[in-house]
């Protein structure tokens, strides 16, 4: 394990210090409140579950992302179990365990489990590990249920180009959340700081900001993490980029309008003083609703200054069975191009591992979401 060089910078600095002011002042409205405290644990413990089956196949033999190829990959099926405990009226404690064929070979691992203290209404605090909040769908990305695509687009949602990582699934350390609600708008802010981890990469010192607003219908984000980077030095590039600072700045938009759906989001990250690994990163994503079924059209595309870059066109149908499940076709056209300081020993282009014979590779998926 790689240890951090120095000590927390000043952003990190004025993060923390903002954070336990505002606790400060959080906990004297709360005292002035002088609502009692139940001494035992009184409320109700809340189980749920999320399962995806699923299996993909493409018209080439290099793997995506490790997995897809003209074999076939029938791995794509994850099991959550999420067991929520309110405590009292302020105090409640949040475990997720969760188990993927595709990533950790149906391994159960905790995924989330934290603490929160609601302060009053509108704050509270989260302590622990939990879900990353900047991106639209990072914070319920295995959650295939609550969105029209098989999986979210990974040139934004799976970017991680030995450089900047554009979004994660989980964080731990400590979060601030503001939510105010007028009718049916509501206003959030949250802010944040701690660690994470992308793949084998660390990140520490990490402070972040969100904040979003809207209605059932329209809803804008706006986001910014920033962190450093613990890579080691096995190899010359890692050396380049470890201890440096990396920062993502991300902003998005959503609606539902019964009949019609719309989703995009921005994403730009860099390291300081690596310009090559500097990446922007989009997608975007119409759809009509008829009924229960879903059809949808998705663009995105992500590039590095290196110009490793790839884009790709989906086109898809859900099958809304209930709330709680949904059936997922989707067609995926993939453009990949190489970066330009490729070596013969790593050669990857785009989620692709190496260049891939095919110019577009295409990829059929059909999957299974439900929540219970």
């Amino acid at each position: 394990m790689h240890g951090n060089k120095g000590f927390l910078d000043r952003t990190t600095y004025r993060l923390i210090a903002g954070i336990l002011l505002l606790s400060g002042s959080v906990l004297n409205a709360v005292a002035a409140e002088k609502i009692p405290v139940e001494k035992n644990a009184t409320g109700k413990t809340e189980v749920e579950g999320f399962m995806r089956a699923g299996g993909s196949v493409s018209n080439s033999e290099t793997k995506y992302m490790e997995q897809i190829d003209r074999e076939g990959n029938y791995n794509d099926t994850h099991f959550g179990l999420s067991f929520a405990r309110e405590i009292d009226h302020r105090w409640s404690a949040t475990g997720v365990l969760f188990g993927s064929g595709a990533e950790n070979d149906y391994a159960v691992t905790v995924d989330n489990a934290f603490i929160n203290f609601r302060a009053y209404e509108e704050a509270s605090f989260n302590l622990g590990k939990m879900p990353y909040p900047n991106l639209i769908v990072s914070d319920h990305y295995d959650e295939g249920v609550s969105y029209p695509w098989v999986r979210p687009p990974e040139e934004v949602y799976r970017v991680n180009v030995l450089g900047p990582a554009l979004s994660y699934t989980s964080f731990s350390g400590v979060k601030f959340n503001y939510v105010k609600r007028i009718k049916t708008f509501e206003f959030l802010f949250g802010m944040y700081g701690g660690g994470a981890t992308a793949g084998k990469d660390q990140m520490s010192n990490m402070t972040g900001a969100v904040m979003s607003v809207g209605d059932d219908v329209f809803k804008l984000r706006a986001a910014y993490n920033q962190s450093t980077l613990l890579l080691g030095t096995g190899t010359e590039r890692e050396a380049a980029l470890d201890n440096k600072i990396q920062y993502v700045k991300s902003a998005g938009l959503n609606f539902d309008a019964k009949y019609v759906i719309g989703m995009a989001e921005y994403v730009e990250g860099g390291v300081a003083d690596v310009d090559e690994v500097n990446t922007q990163a989009f997608y975007y994503t119409l759809g009509i609703r008829l009924g229960k079924l879903l059809a949808h059209y998705t663009a995105a595309e992500f590039e590095a200054d290196n110009k490793l870059a790839q884009k790709s066109i989906a086109y898809g149908l859900k099958y809304e069975a209930s709330h709680f499940a949904s059936i997922k076709l989707e067609y995926k056209l993939i453009e990949p191009t190489e970066r330009v300081d490729s070596d013969p020993a790593h050669n990857p282009a785009g989620h692709f591992a190496e260049v891939p014979h095919e110019k577009e590779v295409s990829i059929f998926t059909l999957a299974v979401d439900v929540k219970f």
